[in-house]
């Protein structure tokens, strides 16, 4: 549930108000293919999933080891 709250950057917004757009132009176009297409981005919207949601693209950083004296 945190993720649909927090982290909102700029491609969170844009997938958001394109899913918006195309789920307007899907019941004014009575398409499904529109549809479809918006819900997908709705979906990878709110949830903030995708090929780089979430740090899915993210680096690993090389972790340091602490010496136990």
């Amino acid at each position: 549930m945190k993720t649909i709250f927090n982290h909102w950057n700029l491609m969170r917004w844009v997938r958001l108000t394109l899913g918006i757009f195309a789920l307007a132009q899907a019941f004014i176009l009575r398409d499904i293919t529109v549809g479809l297409l918006a819900g997908f981005l709705l979906f990878t919207a709110i949830a903030n999933v995708g090929c780089c949601g979430s740090n899915g693209c993210a680096i690993n950083q090389k972790e340091t080891k602490e010496s136990s004296v």
